[in-house]
């Protein structure tokens, strides 16, 4: 009877936990369609350069770093987009060490359709060129570490390209997405070392 009760509670625990995945991952696949993406995602794992376009983003700071304080930025910039209804997009870019945060507003918008407010900032964002690896896990220090880390020896192993700028970090899931779910990226901007060399 002993034996029957365990096998029975461990199949509801099962089924349960079955369910429950299941529901994270369609809220997750809802989240995923349900934001406008601003530039292609690099996967958990992978590295590579990519271009992202010129884009509009509005920006907020908070005391400390991302990681201390990543709420004071982020709840002004959604009191911005709530009170000026403008949507959400993916992702989120995070200057870590001075925690200053951006959202990009979808590219049918102009700057002149982004009012202005006094604790945030409207900005243009050049094109760029950045070599990104693509994360996985809660949004940590360590986890950010660990792809600056593996950037910087990426850039070490080649010649083609040069850091040009410091590294910043970019969220692509929302909160309520589980930690272990949560895609994110680090960039490092660079340019050909030709160019630098050119431009000395």
């Amino acid at each position: 009877m002993y034996f029957y009760t365990i096998q029975t509670m461990n199949a509801k625990l099962t089924r349960r936990w079955i369910t429950a995945a299941a529901c994270i991952l369609l809220l997750q696949a809802k989240g995923a369609a349900a934001f406008e993406s601003l530039y292609e995602r690099t996967e958990p794992g992978a590295t590579e350069v990519k271009n992202i376009p010129s884009l509009l983003a509005v920006s907020a700071t908070g005391s400390g770093s991302v990681f201390d304080n990543i709420g004071e930025p982020f709840k002004k910039l959604y009191r911005y987009i709530r009170a000026n209804d403008v949507a959400m997009t993916v992702p989120i870019e995070a200057e870590t060490s001075t925690n200053r945060m951006r959202i990009l507003p979808s590219r049918k918008l102009t700057r002149a359709d982004l009012k202005s407010a006094p604790d945030v900032e409207i900005i243009e964002l050049a094109e760029r060129q950045v070599v990104a690896v693509g994360l996985r896990g809660s949004y940590s220090v360590g986890l950010y570490e660990r792809g600056v880390k593996e950037l910087r020896e990426w850039l070490g192993r080649q010649d083609e390209w040069v850091p040009a700028g410091e590294p910043y970090n970019v969220f692509w899931d929302p909160i309520w997405i589980p930690g272990f779910m949560k895609r994110s990226e680090v960039h490092i901007p660079v340019v050909r070392a030709e160019a630098k060399e050119g431009s000395r």
